[in-house]
């Protein structure tokens, strides 16, 4: 069993999302509040503790990669920040406990991404900053209601 404290664990799970590996069929209509709700809750991790191992992360992680998928995403996303979200729930949502196998290294990631794919990724990580997250200082795009 691997043991991994909290904030180890809350700090991989970040990092796995945004280092993802495509889905689609996800909703395109998502209300901006229930979008930031998917996306910035982390309540999948309550079930989570120091004696959680692989098989309970990948579990949890694949309810969150539902949730996500259910809520999709609202209007007006860019294509490449959509793309990034559909390559971050296709990963969730296929995470198994192999990927967990050792916790002391770095968050475990899908190294399968192409270049391409990671910036897609990383569209839809500064998506969600701008959309979710403007009080961590990031600036909202002119014309954007946050």
């Amino acid at each position: 069993m691997i043991k991994l404290p909290r904030a180890a664990f809350l700090g991989a799970a970040v990092l796995l999302a945004l280092a993802l590996g495509a889905c689609g069929g996800a909703p395109t209509d998502a209300s901006k509040t229930e979008f930031c709700a998917a996306t910035t809750d982390q309540s999948w991790t309550d079930a989570l503790d120091t004696d959680s191992d692989g098989g309970d992360i990948a579990d949890a992680l694949q309810e969150w990669g539902d949730q996500l998928s259910e809520v999709g995403t609202p209007e007006g996303i860019s294509d490449d920040a959509r793309e990034g979200f559909e390559l971050t729930v296709d990963y969730l949502r296929h995470v198994d406990s192999d990927d967990f196998d050792d916790l002391d290294d770095a968050a475990p990631t899908n190294g399968d991404l192409t270049d391409d794919e990671q910036e897609k990724v990383t569209a839809f990580d500064e998506y969600v900053s701008t959309t979710c997250r403007p009080e961590l200082g990031v600036d909202l795009p002119e014309g954007t209601d946050g």
